[in-house]
This record gives C-alpha cells, structure tokens and sequence, in this order.
C-alpha cells in the first residue's frame, strides 16, 4: 500500500516540479479522477507538514487508498491502464535495470498481494463503521462488489490479470471468464471483467463488413472486376464429396481457368499495371517490389477482418487456440476439408482436443448456407 500511494505522490509532485518534462506523459495521459487526485494531495499536504498525529495520518492514508481500490465503472468499456492499480502494477514490473520486465511467473504474487491489499482496504472500511447500522448479510454492506470478479474495478482487472498472468505461466488452463450481466435481459456480457453490450457488437460488426466490403473492392481488387461472367445468383457447383484425388476441390472446378483472373485484368488496365510493375524487358514483367508487397499487406488487413467477423458471426465463438487452417483441395497428407452440398458450404475441421488423448483426427463439420441463392 505503501509502495502504491508513494508511486503517485511522486508523480504528483513530478508534475508540479516538471510540466514539461517526458517523465510524466504517462500520467497526463491517465490521469486520476478529480476525487483521487484531491485525496493524494491531501496525503501530500499533511506529510509536508510533518504532522505527527499518527490516528490523523491513518485516517487521510485510508481515505487515499479507499479512493484508488473502491470504485467501478459500469457505463462504458476501460482499458487496463485506464485503472491507477494496474498502472502502478505494470510499473512495479520492470526490472530494476530497465532492461524489461521481469518473468511472468513473479508477476502472480505482486496481484495477490495488491489484492490483498484491497480486501484488507475493505475490512479496514467495515471497522470503522462499526457503531452505525451494518448490513453485511447483503453485499457486506454495499463493499463486497469491490471485491468480486467480472466487474470494471481494481480487484477486477487484477483478477483478469492474474488469470492471463497464470495462464503464460502455464498453472492453469486458458479457458475465457464469460457472463451475462442482468437476470434475463441477455443485452450485456462480461468479458474478463469487461463490460461488452451487443450493440456494440453489431454496431462492431456493421462497421466491419462495411470497411471488408471497401477493402475488398476499392483495395483488393482496385476497382476492377474480378470474375466475369459468373452469376452468383445461381453459383451451384457441383461436388464430387467422395472423390479423394490428389488436388481436387470443387473450387478448382468451379472457377476452371480463371485462378490468375484478376492478375490478368491488373496486367491489362494502364493504371493497375503501372502500380504493379515498371514496364516489360524482352516479354519479362519488372515487377514493383514496393507496391506489390503494399498490395499484399492490404490482403492479410483484409484477411484480419475477416477472421474477426468469423468469430462475431459464425455462431458460437471460436477458442483463439483452436483456429486451425482449413484444406480447400486435397493433398498427399490430408484430405479437403471445404465441401459444397445442396447449396451449402461445409468445413469439415479435424482438429479437436480428444487428439492428444486418443491419438485419432475427430471430424466436426459445420454448415454454412450460401449467401448467393
């Protein structure tokens, strides 16, 4: 506790000394609120003052810890370092050289004891309200959402913290803490102690297929047309499922001689082929290395949407860990895994946890109704 209130009180004091100086970006970029700020520098004033009241210096030390562990945020989504506990403990775990951060695996007892700290904050508070009317059955008193998991506070994101801090050390499995937030109104989610509506998530998603559909045409495709002569409004091709052919997939048969489409249309239109290349030497394309590795990075940024959007609309959420590549043709190690029956996209995955265990691939197939018909 100590450590923690001395952290800011030099930084307070930092930023009265030196407005300009680097050193204190970081907390006019965090600052605290009005009411911490107010309380620290009253724990300031009074050490100035060398007062040697030892009950007058607890009460104001209380009133500055209170003030930095017993508040939440309900009403909108905070980062981390938005909270001035998590701040102090991602300074608390650099290295005394400066040279980085110390291993993750003495991370974990600095969190257990920032959380004691503020359970002992808690019981310190319900002392001295003893003599007045308790009502501890209930939320001890209204003190015990301080304390709890799940919930946009100190003790929250250090409990999420301790959960991503354990789970790199390897103590304990990776396995999301998710809740509803509400009785039945099913609106809200807890995500890791963050609150998450779900109008966020589809005002998220909207956003989302709207900058992929942008992407796609304007910097994929750079305005051309791609494919012609496809009617995606009958796009029905048909399936062999049984056929294990080395390099067969339904989409090679379905786009048959179109694989180098769009290259073609680039290497055909003026502006495109300018962008992409330095002119022809003997039949030989110059290729502009700069803007083709350019173009390229716009298609993973278009690729990273697309898996977010796997994720937000493809039903019930992927496990990070269990994003897994998926054949489109067949090989000499593994057979496809995308089929196409009565209309509809199937990913067949391969993959699943019982692997390790029982030493056999476990198909799950998913069904995906086509978006064209």
């Amino acid at each position: 506790m100590g450590r923690l209130v001395c952290f800011y009180i030099r930084l307070n004091k930092l930023q009265d000394d030196m407005e300009e100086d680097n050193i204190v970006d970081w907390y006019e970029k965090y600052p605290l609120s009005e009411s911490q700020s107010q309380k620290i520098r009253a724990m300031m004033n009074l050490l100035e003052s060398d007062v040697e009241d030892k009950v007058t210096l607890d009460e104001v030390f209380h009133e500055a810890i209170k003030g930095l562990f017993c508040w939440k945020e309900s009403r909108k989504l905070l980062e981390e370092v938005a909270c001035p506990v998590q701040r102090f403990l991602i300074t608390a775990c650099l290295r005394r050289e400066g040279n980085g951060f110390i291993h993750v695996r003495d991370i974990t007892p600095l969190i257990a004891k920032l959380m004691y700290c503020i359970r002992a904050t808690i019981f310190m508070e319900l002392i001295k309200r003893e003599g007045s009317e308790l009502d501890l059955d209930k939320d001890l008193d209204g003190l015990q959402v301080y304390v709890k998991d799940l919930v946009q506070s100190p003790f929250g994101f250090l409990s999420e913290t301790m959960h991503l801090a354990a789970t790199i050390a390897g103590e304990t499995s990776a396995l999301p803490q998710v809740i509803w937030l509400g009785n039945e109104e099913y609106k809200s989610l807890a995500i890791h102690g963050k609150r998450v509506d779900l109008d966020q998530l589809q005002d998220l998603c909207q956003k989302l297929l709207q900058d992929a559909r942008r992407k796609f045409k304007h910097e994929i495709k750079m305005g051309l047309p791609g494919f012609k002569d496809i009617n995606w409004n009958s796009f029905d091709p048909i399936d062999d499922l049984a056929k294990l052919t080395e390099n067969y997939s339904f989409i090679n048969s379905a786009f048959k001689g179109k694989k180098k489409a769009l290259l073609d249309q680039f290497l055909a239109n003026k502006a495109t082929e300018s962008y992409f290349t330095r002119g022809k030497v003997n039949g030989r394309i110059l290729w502009d290395k700069q803007n083709c590795i350019k173009w390229m990075k716009k298609c993973k940024e278009y690729l990273e949407i697309l898996a977010v959007l796997c994720h937000l609309l493809g039903g019930q959420p992927a496990r990070a860990t269990e994003i897994v590549t998926i054949r489109w043709k067949n090989t000499t190690e593994e057979q496809r895994g995308v089929l196409w029956a009565n209309e509809t996209l199937m990913m067949l995955g391969r993959y699943s946890k019982t692997r390790s265990m029982t030493s056999k691939d476990r198909l799950i197939p998913r069904y995906h109704l086509s978006q064209y018909n």
